[in-house]
């Protein structure tokens, strides 16, 4: 008797215990191009600034400054891997936050340029210019930054600006809808300035078409210029200017929306100019959802492909991959015949990361770009680019270039003003020289953003001492 009441009290207290907890519903994974999509379709530019400025497009506020400097805030800017692998990385209120600055160089004015990355290929830019010193503009912008990097992870729902259905558009977007390009294949993606921090507008697509007899077309989301003899095509109003025989066509009523061709004047672009134009007319690209906030965290990747070894190559990937760690054979016979294999290339990696380890003490970064393993120092003021050739190229070469031993091994030096070349003989013999390459050139400060690799012989010397570090080996 006593065992049967223990069980039924036993199985009273199992269904009176609390129900389990219901399993967390899955997270969705973030999806950074919806969200880029809801800043471009809706958020408002001018509120990001830190007074009111001027709406200059449909995605761009500029703010006059002191001292005839301006600030300028883009949404939807483009951001890519050549935008970023040179610009200096920093983080404001946990997210990524890149700055380059352009010193006088060419025709390029004096700016400083910051962008948070909203996905891996947009992103919102913050630019200072005017004035002479970078620095000083700099120092102007990073507190802007902050400020807007604090509202990016507040309550985005209330930068929404309620932007009329027009603005909504990227302005690559009409051009890919009527045209029926894919966004891959926008020749504009060619034709692009890729130096650091020269964002891709959100307001303005350039691109060339075998339709149009190799002209381009540029479509811009902003103010039309009032120049020019007015022409009628089809149901579209247009101006005729004298630059160039620009055509800029102008739809009614905001006027906020041009067409261009850079030649050739508005022949042909009539049915281009009708399908647009019924295109604005019609419904808008719908907004998505309001994210619970903007912007990519610092510790997670905005690279489309993630692999952080290709931040040092000019070289996105899959073109550029992280090398593997293989053991490396003892002797140069041995050596050789390894880098002839499959393997060979991770081999030429493997060789230059220990080289530069050993020659400055620190670890550097290498990657294999498809026909040489890149690597840099630690401090990233040295690139370098080493590979085997299968046979000597001794005759390619000039006579006149100076000889020299490398760790007992001949080689030739080819000096540039920013890079130092060492063609080396993997024997003792000269015919050799060639099968070993090492190209070593100065790189300008992160976030420089010039073209031109600064003259620093005293730093190519470094390249010497990796040389004989690789060579030991052999």
């Amino acid at each position: 008797m006593r065992a049967w009441s223990l069980l039924l009290l036993l199985a009273l207290a199992a269904c009176s215990a609390a129900p389990p907890a219901p399993a967390p519903a899955p997270t969705r994974p973030v999806n950074w191009e919806e969200q880029a999509d809801w800043a471009v379709r809706a958020l408002d530019p001018c509120v990001l600034l830190p007074s009111p400025g001027t709406l200059t497009s449909p995605h761009a506020c500029e703010l006059t400054l002191e001292h005839d400097q301006t600030m300028t805030v883009e949404v939807g800017g483009g951001i890519n891997h050549f935008a970023r692998y040179r610009s200096q990385l920093y983080e404001e209120n946990g997210l990524r936050v890149y700055l380059s600055y352009h010193r006088t160089v060419d025709y390029t004015p004096v700016s400083c340029q910051l962008a948070v990355p909203l996905s891996p290929t947009r992103a919102i830019w913050l630019t200072v210019s005017g004035g002479a010193d970078y620095r000083r503009q700099c120092d102007i912008a990073r507190p802007t930054m902050r400020s807007i990097a604090a509202k990016l992870r507040g309550n985005v729902g209330a930068l929404a600006a309620g932007h009329e259905p027009k603005t909504r558009w990227r302005a690559c977007e009409p051009l890919d809808r009527v045209l029926g390009r894919a966004p891959a294949d926008l020749t504009m993606d060619a034709i692009r300035d890729t130096r650091v921090g020269d964002p891709s507008q959100a307001d303005d697509c350039e691109w060339g078409d075998y339709r149009f007899a190799g002209r381009r077309l540029n479509f811009t989301l902003g103010t039309v210029p009032e120049e020019g003899s007015p022409v009628q095509l089809g149901t579209v109003r247009a101006r005729l200017t004298d630059y160039q025989d620009t055509c800029v066509l102008i739809w009614a009523p905001t006027g906020t929306t041009a067409l261009a061709t850079l030649r050739g004047g508005c022949d042909g672009l009539t049915d281009v100019a009708t399908k647009i134009q019924a295109l604005l007319g019609g419904p808008p690209p719908p907004v998505p959802p309001a994210p619970a906030s903007l912007g990519i965290p610092r510790d997670q990747s905005d690279e489309p492909a993630a692999d952080p070894a290709c931040l040092i190559s000019a070289v996105p990937p899959p073109d550029c991959r992280a090398h593997k760690q293989i053991p490396v054979p003892a002797g140069g016979a041995a050596i050789l015949k390894a880098a002839a294999t499959p393997d060979g290339v991770d081999l030429a990696c493997t060789l230059l990361a220990d080289a530069i380890r050993s020659a400055t003490g620190r670890d550097g970064r290498v990657a294999y770009t498809g026909t040489q393993c890149l690597g840099t120092t630690a401090d990233q003021n040295l690139d370098f680019r080493f590979k085997f050739e299968p046979v000597s190229n001794l005759s390619k070469w000039d006579a006149r270039n100076p000889r020299i031993t490398i760790a007992g091994f001949p080689a030739m030096t080819v000096d540039l003003a920013s890079t130092r070349m060492l063609v080396i003989s993997d024997t003792h013999d000269e015919q050799g020289i060639g099968r070993v390459h090492l190209e070593t050139s100065t790189t300008a400060p992160l976030g420089e953003a010039t073209p031109e690799r600064p003259t620093d012989p005293a730093r190519l010397a470094l390249g010497d001492r990796v040389a004989e570090a690789l060579m030991a080996r052999f």
